[in-house]
């Protein structure tokens, strides 16, 4: 890994990439080039994440095509993201063809989980070819966000409560209407408006993704894989996983377990937290 100095203002950067942040300086990792104006420090860490998602990735889907080193804009902090914005107004992180844009928040207990979770689109656009389902592929892209990394090396599957969406989930434990039904994930249609419920429709969709990777030991993980090349929608799910009854009910089984052990950990953890003060 390395960096070199670039000026943001650059013909070759600006016809590109947007939004490349004055001062910026270029940060090459093995896959990646992440133009940054945070800490030098700061985007090492990003970039370290980075290739750990990506070797993750490649394990569990193969690179279709080599797409160069992928393109990465990383501010410094929320403020200049936000000014720099060309996304949602909730927006933490965004991928806008050909780049992932995110910001660092070093008060966070994970900084690199929203560019993780950009990268996924990024990698599933650039490298695999996968066609876009909304909330099939906001899912895929939460699952490898919110996964551990132990010693430097990405574990998907193993929750990290400390990235979006899997945060929320003792939040969602006993809700009457989570997950979202099975049906409105694969017809991206007739369920609660996505700007309004945004935290239900990511919060199901990585769970749903979870459920078919790591069910009974992986026994739907090729299954998932040819629903995603196939194109990710209903004809698809019947065709390679399965009755969209049949899985819902054993998918919300699996909802409300990862729920109620999200609770007992936060219970856990108050617990330890009010016997150390």
């Amino acid at each position: 890994m390395h960096r070199q100095p670039q000026s943001a203002t650059s013909p070759s950067a600006a016809r590109v990439i947007h939004g490349i942040p004055i001062g910026a300086v270029v940060i090459d990792t093995p896959h990646y080039r992440i133009h940054s104006s945070a800490s030098a420090d700061h985007a090492a860490e990003v970039g370290q994440a980075l290739e750990s998602l990506h070797a993750a990735y490649a394990a569990l889907f193969p690179i279709a095509t080599d797409p160069g080193r992928l393109p990465v804009i990383l501010y410094r902090d929320r403020a200049e993201f936000s000014r720099n914005n060309r996304s949602s107004p909730w927006a933490e992180a965004y991928y806008l063809d050909p780049a992932c844009y995110a910001y660092f928040d070093a008060a966070a207990r994970n900084p690199h989980h929203w560019a993780m979770h950009e990268a996924v689109h990024q990698l599933a656009r650039k490298a695999s070819g996968f066609k876009r389902n909304r909330w099939i592929d906001e899912g895929l892209a939460s699952y490898f966000s919110a996964s551990r990394r132990v010693d430097g090396r990405l574990q998907p599957g193993n929750i990290d409560s400390t990235a979006y969406p899997a945060w929320w989930l003792a939040d969602a434990a006993g809700k009457r209407k989570m997950p979202i039904p099975l049906e409105v994930l694969l017809s991206n249609g007739s369920g609660p408006d996505v700007d309004t419920h945004f935290n239900q429709y990511y919060l199901s969709a990585w769970s749903l993704t979870h459920f078919l990777l790591h069910r009974d030991n992986g026994r739907h993980a090729s299954a998932y894989r040819a629903f995603l090349e196939a194109g990710a929608d209903r004809n698809a799910f019947l065709r390679h996983i399965g009755p969209i009854e049949t899985i819902e009910s054993q998918w919300i089984q699996h909802f409300r377990r990862q729920a109620q052990e999200a609770t007992k950990r936060q219970l856990e953890d108050t617990t330890t937290i009010s016997i150390g003060d």
